[in-house]
């Protein structure tokens, strides 16, 4: 489900880098080996996670972590 919404907010060539590692206890973890889109992601995280949430229709993402491996 956050792999397809990313697909909307974000261009396809940027949510192509990117991957969910997991989802426990309310925390999203996105992985990407592509320095530029972890920046990206970081400064979006809260609008991924309202995007995420709406979609979903309640607060189910209450944090997202970004790790560049």
């Amino acid at each position: 489900m956050a792999g397809e919404i990313m697909g909307k907010i974000w261009p396809s060539e940027q949510a192509s880098y990117v991957k969910v590692a997991s989802f426990h206890a309310g925390r999203l973890v996105f992985e990407t080996s592509v320095g530029a889109a972890a920046q990206s992601l970081k400064m979006q995280a809260m609008n991924i996670q309202n995007a995420i949430n709406r979609e979903l229709g309640s607060m189910v993402v209450r944090g997202i972590d970004v790790r560049n491996v």
